[in-house]
């Protein structure tokens, strides 16, 4: 009798312990992302957009003004030296006094630039319309009228996103700046929920990914018909039509994403179910790829079913979108699954064959062929805003590059450690 009025309080307890846990690790996530968000490189970001963003408003805060001038001119002068320290052909001529005074000014630079919410400003956009026509006002068929700050996090977090050069950081920050509930665009909408969802699944934030992942697809599960309706990019023939495929797409890289949170948080039964519901998604979609042939092949060496796994990974062997080390864990894969060996076959999917890389694969030519990405390309305006973009990245790259090569002694190595450790 105890034992009956027991149990009941026990299962709770279980599944409060459960409950706790899982939030245990949303906090946890929280406070990582908060200290990724705020680290040197991320600094540096935000001061470079908030110079640039500043462009339009010159004239009107004398403070800003200088910074921003400062920044140019320190950036400039950074490569500058970055390409005498790169270049091993040429003796390093910078002293070290040069070296503290771009240091403090640089700091001194950041703070003010720090201080000013970049959302105070106008957008990337607005300011190259500005530079090209003497406004700021936004118009162009390409981009919708009511464009703002969060179109722009948005936009900007693709082009992180499927820019594999790029700092992980930067599509993370574009990320927790925006919202998509403000989207009326339903493409613009889909695209952006699942880049958030692979966004924090990249930075290894998995219960926040999975919250996401779950958020998008209850979105779509109730607009279905809706999204049925909607004109939308088919990944099969990449036609741009209204299209039950193209639905079907999109819920399937949601799943998958959400598995592979599922597989990270060790929900191993919803990772497997999720997988299989994929499968299902691609199905429907017309979908036959290296991702699908990757879960098709795990799904089935889960369940043992060693014969119906061989199939995909034959595929997999022939495809020239799989590197040479991934071909030679397939045909070693190959023989665990034809001697029956489960763990041996799981363990080496573990170790060398990565659902992400593939997956992000996937995405990132997913994203590439979105009506928001495509239409960057077709105005000026648009191509100029890739431009920075890119023109951002390069520098960002070429400085880090620069940074690691800071290695001398004496007085000078504690002057290029200033500017080593310059937004710290």
């Amino acid at each position: 009798m105890k034992a009956s009025l027991y149990l009941p309080i026990l299962c709770m307890c279980l599944l409060f312990s459960c409950g706790k846990s899982d939030e245990d690790m949303r906090k946890k996530e929280q406070k990582k992302m908060q200290e990724q968000l705020n680290n040197p490189k991320i600094q540096l970001y935000k001061s470079m957009k908030i110079a640039l963003r500043s462009t339009a408003t010159v004239g009107q805060n004398p403070e800003l003004d200088s910074a921003r001038k400062s920044m140019f001119i320190l950036v400039g002068a950074v490569l500058n030296e970055g390409a005498s320290l790169l270049d091993k052909s040429k003796p390093v001529e910078i002293h070290p006094l040069e070296l503290i005074t771009l240091a403090k000014e640089v700091y001194d630079t950041k703070e003010v630039l720090l201080k000013t919410d970049e959302d105070s400003l106008p957008t990337l956009l607005a300011n190259i319309f500005y530079v090209f026509t003497g406004t700021s006002k936004i118009e162009s068929s390409f981009f919708p009228l009511a464009y703002n700050n969060n179109h722009e996090h948005i936009i900007l977090s693709l082009l992180w996103q499927t820019t594999p050069s790029a700092p992980k950081d930067f599509a993370l920050y574009e990320v927790y700046k925006s919202d998509e509930k403000g989207i009326e665009d339903l493409n613009l909408r889909l695209v952006y929920q699942l880049t958030k969802s692979f966004v924090l699944l990249e930075n290894e934030y998995y219960y926040h990914s999975f919250d996401k992942c779950n958020e998008y697809l209850k979105f779509m599960e109730d607009n279905k018909d809706l999204i049925f309706k909607t004109p939308m990019i088919n990944m099969v023939n990449q036609g741009f039509g209204p299209s039950e495929q193209s639905y079907y797409q999109f819920h399937g890289m949601g799943v998958i994403i959400r598995a592979l949170d599922e597989d990270k948080m060790k929900k191993e039964k919803e990772s497997l179910n999720d997988m299989e519901l994929f499968l299902s998604d691609m199905q429907k979609g017309g979908l036959d790829n290296e991702l699908t042939w990757l879960v098709d092949a795990y799904v089935h060496i889960k369940k043992e079913e060693y014969d119906k796994a061989i199939p995909a990974l034959e595929k997999l062997e022939k495809s020239d979108k799989i590197n040479v080390p991934e071909k030679q864990a397939i045909t070693e894969l190959l023989v665990f699954i034809k001697a029956r060996k489960k763990d041996s076959a799981l363990n080496m999917f573990n170790d060398k064959l990565a659902f992400g890389k593939i997956a992000f694969h996937l995405m990132t030519e997913r994203l590439k062929a979105s009506k928001q990405m495509t239409d960057l390309d077709k105005s000026k305006e648009g191509k100029k805003l890739v431009e920075v973009h890119q023109q951002i990245n390069d520098k960002m790259q070429y400085i880090e590059s620069a940074r690691n090569s800071l290695n001398t002694d004496s007085l000078s190595s504690k002057a290029k450690n200033l500017v080593k450790d310059i937004f710290k």
